[in-house]
């Protein structure tokens, strides 16, 4: 029997399960999405910006044929990329997702970045002579209100941010009439965003859990925390994996986690976090390795007004 995750109730009623799958450019992700709900993951984190939805939604439909599954067993969550912020091109843009993914809703969408770049069909809109990108005005307050319409027609069962900081989060907060359900952002041991989970949980938000395993590129070797010694020293006396650990440990700060795999035995390893909790002084623990230092920065935006981390929240 596959395992059944824990769920967890948004703001909106609406239950999410508590740890799902990243779908993030994986060149055998339907593979990887039909193993995953064999398994018993339920969550699939699958933005338009992986550009793979196609391959997801042939995944969903033959376990869906097969009966392993239901569609409402299911939790699809899909995001708007930086190149689709303007009101009218936001339906269209989640009736394409919807087409890919073969599905009549989406469970949420979130809003990618608060930074908008110039509408069209280009994920990465650059001035050929300079590289840097070219950016649209285009408020993200409109973006939302647009969201807000689509999820009263039912289109999508919840509505978030990814990626955003207490600022932008309170002008939503400010303008809106559905408040957003989820903020998508990194966080782990060595950057908690204590602050920021703070004001997401005040008003209601629920944090889902970017790069809890930390980096998958070189350039941030000085941040692989899995192989951080007091992290394997936890492990051992759990009798876990590190990466158990601090999947777990994101879970206990009430988060949902996301996290990518490349293989089944990793999908195995990083689903096994259910029969074990980590003590309150070896969650105090963890929380002492934070260094405030991010990996998720996205620079090459940051001459935007929105982008995010002009206001680190430390």
């Amino acid at each position: 029997m596959p395992l059944e995750i824990p769920t967890i109730k948004l703001n909106n009623g609406v239950q999410m399960p508590v740890f799902g799958l990243g779908t993030w450019q994986e060149q055998n992700v339907c593979q990887i999405v039909k193993d995953a709900i064999d398994m018993g993951y339920r969550l699939f984190d699958c933005g338009y910006i992986c550009k793979i939805q196609r391959l997801i939604g042939t995944a969903f439909q033959e376990k869906l044929h097969q009966g392993v599954v239901t569609r409402k067993d299911l939790f699809i969550i899909s995001k708007l990329w930086c190149n689709v912020r303007r009101p009218d091109l936001i339906a269209p843009a989640i009736l394409k997702t919807l087409k890919n993914l073969e599905t009549t809703y989406l469970d949420m969408v979130l809003i990618h970045w608060p930074m908008a770049f110039q509408q069209g069909e280009e994920l990465h809109p650059k001035n050929v002579e300079t590289g840097e990108y070219l950016y649209s005005n285009v408020d993200y307050i409109d973006t939302w209100k647009q969201l807000e319409t689509l999820y009263r027609k039912k289109l999508i069962r919840a509505i978030g941010v990814s990626n955003f900081n207490m600022e932008q989060i309170q002008r939503i907060l400010n303008n809106c009439a559905v408040f957003p359900q989820v903020n998508q952002m990194e966080c782990h041991p060595y950057f908690h965003q204590k602050q920021l989970r703070t004001f997401c949980e005040n008003n209601g938000i629920i944090v889902s859990s970017d790069l809890p395993l930390g980096p998958q590129e070189d350039e941030f070797e000085n941040l692989n925390f899995i192989r951080d010694p007091n992290i394997e020293e936890i492990a051992n006396r759990y009798r876990k994996y590190p990466e158990q650990i601090l999947l777990k440990y994101n879970i206990q700060l009430g988060n949902v986690v996301i996290q990518n795999t490349h293989s089944k035995s990793s999908m195995a390893k990083n689903l096994n976090i259910f029969d074990f909790y980590l003590a309150l002084e070896d969650m105090s623990y963890l929380n002492s390795f934070n260094r405030n230092e991010r990996m998720l920065r996205f620079e090459e935006a940051k001459q935007h007004p929105y982008y995010p981390f002009n206001c680190d929240e430390f």
